[in-house]
């Protein structure tokens, strides 16, 4: 800009300056003009000058003017070529101008083009970033679900042969068990025939009566024995590995005690009343212990540092609508799975008296297991 405007300045003082020499060049040549005439007067005789009368319509004012047309058509050449200057300079400039804004418009199309290049280079770049990321968390959510799925494969595959071995063992001890009790018995049902026919020799037909009775007797008890014994075995292991839930009312005795009477009739009445609403509670609770019992499958290798106690709350018609934590076991599988118990066994078959009925809807249910 500074330098457009320096050659501008430059080429209007030119101009002026070839104004300037074209004046003084004109002036210069006026007295040069003027000095020559005025010394070729002088040196004519006074007889050759001219009166004032004929100096006024003279041919020298003639030839004066006549000189002075060469004098305006340079000054009219000089003008015309500052015109024509001056448009050459303006068309310069507007070439250059032109040029200048061809060039920022130029520059200004490369400048976008290489931005919207550079954009989508971004674009393409942070769509590969964003297809490479989402490429590896999918790759690591099939390794997690795959590791997971092999974890519990293998839980499941270590509690089932935990399951068999301990059934295993468990059936083995009760063979042992019952053949040795059924020895056992025979060894005993042995020393009673010798006794008998011992006896027998004293009486034959007592004896061999005896005797018949006795191993018959002998047989049935010891079969008896060993299923009683094969039974009571099975039911304490299981019993040892967990016990059933225990249910009751906390404020069940104390309601249903009553008041005692120094009327004999009115106390055996409530008695009745009482023996009654117990062996309801009774059976109800047998059953629903039952019932529960039955729908609870145990965690296994669920450690647990205490028996967990549950507040059941049911509806009239057995439905259980709430189950309340009381006392923790100290593990939640543990907890979560006698409470999954519950709710599987609902509904409770509810007791047939009213009385209870409406005591364990108002006050609920205390599992202990």
């Amino acid at each position: 800009m500074q330098a457009r405007k320096l050659r501008a300045l430059t080429e209007n003082a030119f101009g002026v300056f070839l104004v300037a020499v074209a004046l003084i060049s004109t002036a210069i040549f006026i007295w040069h003009y003027k000095n020559q005439k005025l010394a070729e007067q002088d040196q004519q005789a006074p007889s050759e000058i001219p009166s004032e009368e004929a100096l006024l319509p003279s041919e020298t004012a003639v030839e004066i003017n006549t000189d002075m047309q060469p004098l305006q058509e340079r000054l009219d050449k000089i003008e015309k070529r500052e015109k024509q200057i001056e448009a050459e300079r303006q068309r310069k400039i507007r070439e250059a101008e032109e040029k200048r804004r061809r060039e920022a418009e130029e520059k200004r199309r490369k400048e976008e083009e290489a931005k919207r290049k550079a954009e989508e280079e971004r674009k393409r770049k942070l769509a590969e970033e964003k297809a490479a990321a989402e490429k590896a968390a999918a790759e690591l959510r099939r390794k997690k679900e795959e590791a997971e799925k092999l974890a519990a494969e293998k839980l499941a595959k270590e509690a089932k042969e935990k399951a068999e071995k301990a059934a295993k063992e468990a059936k083995a001890k009760a063979d042992k068990a019952a053949k040795e009790k059924a020895e056992k018995a025979a060894r005993e049902a042995r020393e009673k025939a010798a006794k008998a026919e011992k006896a027998a020799k004293e009486a034959k037909e007592k004896a061999t009566r005896a005797e018949k009775e006795a191993r018959e007797k002998a047989a049935k008890e010891a079969k008896e024995k060993a299923e009683k014994e094969a039974k009571a075995k099975a039911a304490q292991k299981k019993l040892d590995a967990t016990k059933k839930p225990e249910l009751g009312l906390s404020s069940y005795d104390e309601k249903t005690g009553g008041s005692n009477s120094t009327n004999g009739t009115a106390a055996k009445s409530n008695n009745d009343d009482r023996a009654a609403l117990n062996a309801d509670l009774i059976a109800f609770s047998e059953a629903a212990k039952n019932k529960v019992w039955s729908k609870w499958i145990t965690p296994a290798n669920a450690q647990h540092s205490r028996n967990p106690s549950l507040l059941i709350k049911v509806d009239n018609s057995g439905r259980v609508v709430s189950v309340k934590v009381q006392k923790s076991s100290g593990n939640k599988l543990y907890d979560e799975s006698v409470i999954s118990a519950v709710k599987a066994a609902s509904p409770l078959r509810m007791p047939q008296m009213q009385k209870n009925r409406e005591r364990i809807v108002s006050e609920g249910i205390v599992v202990n297991f």
